[in-house]
């Protein structure tokens, strides 16, 4: 499990959201060998705001890591897709008074990443930057726990 903070940019319905907000995220995967894992992951890139407009948006993400050893500690990259649902939401003043617009969408796009682990008795503490390539772009930055048996 891991949280952060997303910067997202998002210029739908005639907005201009470009603001960060928590994320959080829950991992399960495996590790094949000291180099090769895989790994799939849920988001919640959280909501932001711009005004009257709101971005928000969810995924499940699929990886293929490849790993760098050092004892306890681990350098990693990884690379792979994520399955995304977002919802853009504005507001804007009509001729009969302020009118809403929201728009649903969902997709997949590119995912990658990279971090470091270090893990002591099965336990480790890890911090990774990841990109996804929707919404205009969305950068995240966490912070986890995992255990490994």
């Amino acid at each position: 499990a891991g949280a952060g903070v997303a910067w997202i940019e998002n210029d739908e319905l005639d907005t201009d959201i470009d603001e960060d907000d928590g994320i959080w995220k829950l991992i399960i995967g495996w590790q094949a060998t000291s180099v090769l894992g895989f790994e799939g992951s849920y988001y919640d890139f959280g909501s932001v705001r711009d005004g009257s407009d709101r971005y928000e948006a969810d995924g499940y993400a699929a990886f293929a890591t490849a790993s760098l050893p050092l004892g306890p500690f681990r350098l990693f990259a990884k690379g792979g897709g994520i399955a995304w649902d977002s919802t853009t939401k504005t507001t804007f003043d009509g001729t009969n008074g302020p009118v809403s617009v929201e728009d649903d969408e969902e997709g997949t796009d590119l995912a990658v990443g990279v971090g470091a682990e270090i893990e002591l008795l099965g336990l480790g503490v890890r911090a990774e930057v990841e990109y996804f390539d929707f919404a205009d772009d969305i950068l995240a930055a966490t912070v986890g726990l995992t255990y490994s048996f």
